[in-house]
């Protein structure tokens, strides 16, 4: 799979990019693209960046379940 996707110049997700075209809503491919934008972002960071990101995601998850709760 890898000789294949070098000889296309291809990456796993761009070649696979088909399969979610046709079989998933266009809810989950919004998702997709904010999820690989995201990774986009990341990859480009330190590991410490990276934690804290992290760290600061979950807070601001935690924070909104608390208050969907609440409602």
């Amino acid at each position: 799979m890898e000789r294949i996707l070098e000889a296309l110049e291809s990456t796993p997700d761009e070649f696979f990019r088909f399969y979610n075209d046709k079989y998933f809503s266009e809810d989950e491919r919004a998702k997709e693209e904010v999820i690989d934008s995201l990774n986009d972002l990341l990859s480009r960071r330190s590991i410490y960046d990276i934690q804290l990101i992290q760290q600061l995601a979950y807070n601001i998850l935690v924070t909104i379940d608390s208050h969907i709760e609440k409602r």
